[in-house]
């Protein structure tokens, strides 16, 4: 038989069964990317940012660039508190709520804050600089769930109704929650329980539980018979928006002229989120969808902390594992370097990106590790292979295993080395052979390029 090159551009995909899964995808992808198509590298990890914020979970985080003190704040709210970081955590407001989840926009450079627990509401808020403040731009406005910009306009929703200022005029707004709302009655009357501005279709996205929705500022329109059950799961990459419904266990993406799940190859991971009323998502770069779950038990093993991760552009997902666990995600720039930043029980960190030398987890090891099968283009045969080529950069002493599928135990144990290392493994025969490989350390990512295997068939068939 010929030598067949395996290389990895195809994902993580899980869904159909072996026949039809593509020699290029995975079914085990842990804390790697194929951000450089047609290898995986392990992922970059984090560090902290500016020491403790508290003693609590971080609920809200977001980025505020006050243009005219010309600062670019982190603000973050802990335990009713909160507080902002150009440097270190200071305290801006205290005795608040101590266990919302608040929402935050930028207008008229100003932080607007709205949020509740669930019950009861905050106060709506403009910060101004660091000043906490009710009054001016925020006088009258309504409280709320969430809050959107939309056509130079503050939109804030509670219930089925949701509210709009005035277009402001020298950096002032006003309110008039008595006449300047409308209401979204659909969905037997399920609230409001997301809003999205996508601004590349120029539109207020409005979503219920149930159902989605469109408003251009004169009227609504439903968009589909799916909507979200999780606000801070909505993010728009690249004029597409996305979001998860936990109870289809998918995740969708919306374009302009239609939505559809884009998360069938890796369904069974959705099906294994442990707390679904906590996922949240975020853009970043314009490239990539990620989605923070938590805890996701897939095939009887449990992982924690787990990012899905989608690539836009090749169309695939990989999964990342955090040695902590995060709660909420927000971007922010330091030093011209736009990051992300998650937030956490007590603490804020800045997630690593491009030629960031971070390759812990805030000083912890990552765990990396990936699986795939292959059955050399020939499923009806029994075949066996005896040596593999394995070709990296930076192999960074990868741990290899190889069997036959049917096989309970891993045949053969290697190590790599170097960026091309010749392994000769058992000659154990199987119509599809499976190779797994992991690394655990803090030392700078491997990078696995692919492989080359010669299969052999054998004389003798059996059952």
């Amino acid at each position: 038989m010929a030598t067949d090159l395996l290389e990895f551009s195809g994902g993580l995909q899980v869904k159909t069964s072996s026949f039809l899964r593509r020699s290029n995808q995975l079914t085990k992808s842990i804390n790697v990317n194929g951000d450089e198509i047609g290898s995986l590298q392990k992922r970059l990890g984090y560090a902290s940012y500016g020491g403790a914020t508290g003693t609590s979970d971080v609920n809200g985080l977001y980025s505020y660039p006050d243009l005219t003190g010309g600062t670019e704040y982190l603000f973050c709210y802990e335990n009713g508190s909160i507080k902002y970081n150009s440097g270190t955590w200071q305290t801006s407001k205290t005795g608040l709520l101590a266990d919302a989840k608040p929402e935050f926009r930028v207008f008229v450079d100003q932080l607007f804050m709205v949020g509740s627990n669930g019950t009861t509401y905050l106060t709506t808020a403009v910060i101004d600089g660091t000043v906490y403040g009710t009054g001016g731009n925020a006088s009258s406005a309504p409280e709320g769930d969430f809050i959107e910009l939309f056509n130079d306009q503050v939109y804030i929703s509670k219930g089925s109704n949701f509210y709009f200022s005035s277009i402001p005029t020298a950096g002032v707004i006003t309110w008039n929650p008595t006449d300047d709302f409308e209401v979204v009655y659909t969905a037997n009357g399920e609230d409001i329980s997301s809003m999205h501005n996508n601004m590349a279709l120029n539109k207020l996205l409005l979503f219920k539980t149930s159902t989605l929705h469109s408003y251009d500022g004169y009227r609504i329109v439903d968009v589909a018979k799916v909507g979200t059950t999780a606000h801070r799961s909505v993010a728009t990459v690249d004029n597409v928006t996305f979001f998860y419904n936990k109870h289809k266990d998918k995740i969708y993406a919306y374009n302009g002229s239609s939505v559809r799940a884009v998360s069938r190859p890796i369904e069974k991971w959705l099906k294994g989120i442990s707390d679904k009323d906590s996922v949240f998502g975020i853009d970043e770069d314009n490239e990539f969808y990620k989605m923070f779950a938590g805890t996701i038990v897939v095939d009887g093993r449990s992982y924690s902390n787990c990012e899905i991760r989608y690539a836009m552009l090749d169309n695939t997902f990989t999964i990342y594992s955090y040695y902590d666990t995060f709660t909420t995600y927000a971007k922010h720039k330091v030093s011209g370097v736009e990051r992300v930043y998650a937030g956490e029980d007590s603490l804020v960190h800045q997630l690593a990106r491009g030629d960031d030398e971070v390759y812990s987890d805030n000083g912890e090891p990552i765990f990396a590790e990936i699986e795939f099968e292959t059955d050399f283009g020939v499923p009806s045969e029994r075949k066996y292979v005896d040596k593999v080529i394995v070709y990296s950069t930076r192999a960074q002493n990868l741990k290899g295993r190889a069997k036959g599928r049917m096989r309970k135990d891993w045949d053969t144990h290697f190590s790599v080395q170097k960026d091309e290392e010749e392994v000769n493994i058992n000659p154990r025969d199987s119509r599809f052979m499976q190779f797994n490989f992991s690394e655990n350390s803090t030392q700078s990512p491997f990078k696995l390029e692919g492989l080359s295997l010669t299969p052999k068939l054998l004389t003798k068939r059996y059952g």
